[in-house]
């Protein structure tokens, strides 16, 4: 990737920034291959993970979210098996 004047770019993007990007790239992935897809990206509540499989993924991974909050995970899994 190439910023301006064309020097290149490096870094790295997580949270809820990305989520857009993963729910396209999820919808068009899931239409495309033949394969279960694991979404990944910008996950921080039960809603989020509901976006990503609705866009067609089979398992939701929650990754950054959890840093600042360790017990998100329990209670997205919770909420996901309407036990909220």
């Amino acid at each position: 990737m190439a910023g301006a004047g064309g020097a290149p770019v490096s870094g790295w993007l997580a949270g809820p920034a990305i989520r857009p990007l993963v729910l396209a790239g999820i919808a068009e992935l899931a239409a495309t291959v033949g394969v279960p897809v694991v979404a990944c990206g910008g996950v921080a509540s039960a809603e989020d993970a509901r976006q990503m499989l609705a866009a067609g993924a089979v398992a939701v991974q929650v990754g950054s979210a959890l840093l600042a909050a360790p017990e998100l995970l329990g209670q997205i899994a919770a909420a996901l098996a309407g036990e909220e």
